[in-house]
């Protein structure tokens, strides 16, 4: 074989092998049962506490929603970077539309981790970097005031963003730089 040749079978074999150690690279990562062992069972009261002082509403309640109203996080507040628009979901109580359905284990992923029930990559507009060393017993007290607030129907619009933004396994990536417990 003729060294073109052989370059050119060594470029293909590098990049096959590059791109199977990104795919592992970027896996989203799930908490180990050392810290799920350590949720507890949450108090609401201590809950609502971190629900102000995180400013969960600020993203998650209607945009312009005003008082009592402020609970009812039925998102669809646009958030517009040079990436694209994202736009805050639903995270009431609703099991269809919200996160109702969700365990706190799931909740805690979430929250700690960047990683959806179904195993995809959050974006970092949802800051879970800035949440990643909170204590497991926080998220659970978050957790048990979330589950006292109302659900409300209806998903948010979907995120509008360009290439390559969209693919949201490159999220892990970004991950590997910049999510860290420590």
């Amino acid at each position: 074989m003729a060294l073109p040749g052989k370059l050119l079978g060594a470029a293909v074999l590098l990049g096959c092998a590059g791109a199977v150690a990104g795919w592992f690279l970027t896996m989203p990562a799930r908490l180990d049962s050392a810290t799920l062992a350590g949720l507890g069972s949450g108090d609401a009261d201590r809950g609502r506490r971190i629900f102000i002082a995180g400013g969960c509403a600020s993203c998650h309640a209607r945009p312009k929603a005003e008082g009592e109203a402020r609970l009812e996080l039925a998102g669809g507040e646009a958030l517009r970077t040079p990436f694209g628009t994202f736009v805050a979901p639903n995270i009431s109580q609703d099991e269809r539309d919200g996160i109702g359905a969700w365990s706190l284990e799931d909740f805690a992923n979430a929250m700690l981790k960047g990683v959806s029930p179904s195993g995809e990559h959050l974006y970092p507009a949802f800051p879970y970097a800035s949440y990643a060393r909170m204590k497991p017993g926080d998220v659970a007290d978050l957790y048990a005031f979330m589950k006292t607030l109302p659900a409300v129907s209806g998903k948010a619009p979907a995120h509008d963003l360009a290439f390559p933004f969209n693919i949201r396994r490159g999220v892990g990536l970004w991950k590997l730089l910049y999510l860290s417990d420590d």
